[in-house]
């Protein structure tokens, strides 16, 4: 009798999957049929039977898990076999799924042809030999069903009577579970599980749970003659006699230790993923947020350019004006006899110019249009002159104590910028203590082997210590770690920029100091400034004099013509006075323009000119380039507030005569054109400039760098 047709279900949804799956399982006794989703295959297993369903998990519509789930709710199909494939659900819980979905096996992609091809033969084999069961007598269906299982060596199938002895082995049994087929005959069904699992009746379980629905499958360790332990997929099937009597039961088990052992690996494996990616995002979300620091540290840079833009526009002007101030103060006090008490008024007005011209320095050296002039400076006096200002305008509420020590050393700085960081210092102290409190200025030297516990920057044997400590409302840790932030405040918008105290830490800096400080909220803050100390005590001695005040020399000229070109009215004419006085004739123009009309008219009279940058019409720059053509030995002097790096490189290609740094000093003025009048040889600034001329020339922030 010729066997039946083994029909085989191949469901996938992927033309080429289909094709290759038909070509690979095609053969004789075969019935290769396909379906594309879980629907089509449901209809064809309403026409016909299936030895075997090979079922993809991912599918359209109604994935295999579901479909298989319904394929076991019918009579019919509840023992038909199905595989599950699979790319992508690979996980233990997916196995799992995939069982309790009533699969008998589950394959990972890509499959090796060969061992599918083994485990569908294996399920072709026992569809015939069911087939032959049906058809012939059962001794003989069960003697040629016993060829088959013992002829497999990946399964250990065996038989059982109702009671769960075994009945029939195979050798694919002897060799994983270790037991001859004499030895294995007749041991009940629990000698297989450990002795954990026979506590808990999982043996007489799984007969049970068998007996009741048809089949029953699951996944624990198993045990070897050898007492050895094997990780087994266990299926156990009822058999049933044409009366629906039990007669028995078949298992099969399949050692997938090595399977077990790859899964932990993988589990392993994702673990160290997962700590990997952990670290991979933290050392992410560290680049992002030091992404963000340079942005806002470029916005920072791009704020502080265009603050360096407005104090360049705005230099000329103010220098200007406190030109204007500053000149006809000294006239008023040139004519005064120095009894009348208006001489001490104009010494004020003087005095206040001075600081004037002293802030828009600052303003220009924190915006780089300007370079710091270190010279030997007594810090007790610097601040002598910052405590009546302090004195006069903080609130009466906050004590203010001074304790300054005379005789300190001097140091190498600016005074402008050592008087305007204390300034800054102190009134951030005033803003500290809304409701009063004591604010102490203070002064001291400091060893520099004790000031290395502080910093290891320090280089000097001794330091000038100021001090400027409130009792105000303190910093926390978060606040402190920013304060010399450009830009950086904690004070509501309009009350402050953010740049007093990294105005005070560029300047620190600049000078070779460090910047200690000592907060805690409710509890105040100390400020302390280290400032060196020069080494040589000579040279120090020699600093401890205050250098005197600049005296006006008044130069006899002798009536040689000068053409002095400014676009300020006043200035113009209070510039003329004074050099009327020298004895200077003087011409004046208001304008480029009409300074090149004038030098043009009296060129060979005109001995020196002197031409401020911004002028309307034709600028300085512009102005004296039109006069050089017309005599290309003339002498000119500049006049700026500052030098841009641009017109520097300009000037450093010209022959000048000199530079003269707003606001106006009549000494500088009337020494710049005595000495480029009696220069024989006019001298380029870049090349032999003359002793003063580079000293006037502010270094562009590229050159200070």
């Amino acid at each position: 009798m010729n066997a039946p047709t083994a029909n085989i279900l191949v469901v996938d949804d992927d033309v080429k999957t289909l094709a290759a799956m038909e070509a690979l399982l095609a053969g004789p006794g075969r019935n290769i049929s396909t379906a594309s989703s879980g629907t089509e295959a449901l209809r064809l297993l309403l026409r016909e039977d299936f030895a075997l369903i090979l079922m993809d998990v991912r599918l359209p519509v109604m994935d295999g898990f579901e479909t298989a789930a319904l394929i076991r709710q019918r009579e019919r199909f509840r023992y038909t076999p199905i595989i599950f494939i699979s790319a992508i659900d690979t996980l233990e819980s997916d196995v799992f799924r995939g069982a309790a979905s009533g699969a008998v096996d589950y394959l990972f992609k890509p499959v090796v042809p060969q061992i599918l091809q083994a485990k569908v033969s294996v399920f072709v084999d026992l569809f015939h030999k069911n087939e032959q069961l049906k058809l012939q007598a059962i001794r003989q269906s069960e003697e040629r069903f016993r060829m088959v299982v013992e002829s497999l060596q990946d399964y250990a199938i065996f038989m059982m009577d109702p009671s769960g002895r075994v009945s029939t082995w195979n050798l694919g049994a002897e060799r994983i579970v270790g037991w001859s087929q004499h030895e294995a005959i007749g041991k009940l069904f629990g000698a297989f599980y450990t002795p954990e699992d026979e506590e808990k009746g999982l043996p007489g379980q799984a007969l049970k749970d068998s007996a009741g629905a048809g089949r029953y499958e699951d996944e624990g360790w198993r045990l070897r003659k050898d007492g050895s332990r094997f990780w087994a997929n266990v299926v156990v099937t009822s058999l049933v006699d044409d009366h629906g009597e039990l007669v028995g039961f078949s298992a099969i088990f399949r050692d997938v230790t090595a399977r077990k052992k790859t899964e932990e690996q993988l589990k392993r494996l994702n673990s160290d993923l997962e700590e990997r990616y952990v670290e991979k995002a933290a050392e992410l979300a560290h680049t992002i947020g030091e992404r963000e620091k340079l942005q806002e540290q470029l916005l920072q840079v791009q704020k502080m350019e265009s603050i360096g833009t407005l104090a360049g526009g705005i230099a000329h002007d103010i220098n200007n004006i406190l030109n204007i101030i500053s000149g006809y103060a000294n006239l008023i006090l040139e004519n005064s006899d120095g009894k009348d008490k208006n001489s001490e008024h104009v010494e004020v007005i003087i005095e206040t110019v001075e600081r004037g011209v002293s802030l828009v320095r600052q303003l220009l050296a924190m915006a780089r249009k300007a370079e710091t002039k270190f010279e030997p400076v007594r810090v007790t006096s610097v601040l002598q002159k910052l405590q009546g200002i302090i004195n006069d305008t903080f609130p009466k509420q906050i004590e203010v104590i001074w304790n300054l020590q005379p005789d300190l050393p001097s140091i190498m700085a600016d005074p402008h910028q050592i008087h305007q960081a204390v300034f800054n210092l102190c009134l951030n102290a005033r803003d500290a203590m809304p409701d009063g409190g004591k604010l102490i200025v203070a002064t001291d030297i400091v060893d520099g082997a004790e000031l290395r516990r502080i910093s290891q920057e320090v280089k000097e044997e001794l330091y000038c210590c100021v001090t400027v400590k409130d009792t105000g409302i303190g910093m926390s840790m978060s606040t402190k770690s920013r304060i010399f932030e450009p830009f950086f405040t904690t004070k509501r918008q309009g009350e402050g920029t953010g740049l007093g105290l990294a105005v005070v830490y560029g300047i620190v800096g600049k000078h070779g100091g460090i910047i200690d400080v000592e907060s805690e909220p409710d509890r105040g803050a100390s400020f302390r400034l280290f400032l060196p100390i020069p080494k040589d005590q000579a040279e120090a001695s020699d600093a401890r004099a205050e250098p005197p005040r600049r005296k006006i020399e008044t130069l006899v000229a002798n009536g040689e013509m000068i053409l002095f070109v400014d676009d300020e009215v006043h200035q113009l004419r209070l510039m003329q006075i004074h050099l009327q006085r020298a004895g200077y004739r003087v011409l004046t123009a208001a304008d480029g323009a009409e300074a090149v009309d004038m030098h043009n008219r009296h060129k060979d009279e005109i001995a020196a000119v002197i031409l401020d940058f911004g002028l309307p019409k034709l600028n300085g720059w512009e102005a004296y380039r039109k006069m050089k053509e017309v005599d290309p030995d003339i002498k000119a002097i500049f006049a700026t507030g500052f030098i841009a790096s641009q017109l520097e490189t300009e000037l450093a290609k010209q022959e000048l005569s000199g530079v003269i740094m707003k606001p106006y000093q009549l000494d500088e003025v009337l020494e710049k054109i005595d000495s480029a009048i009696k220069s024989k040889d006019v001298k380029s600034v870049g090349d032999t400039p003359s002793i003063d001329d580079r000293a006037s020339l502010p270094r562009t922030a590229k050159n200070h760098s």
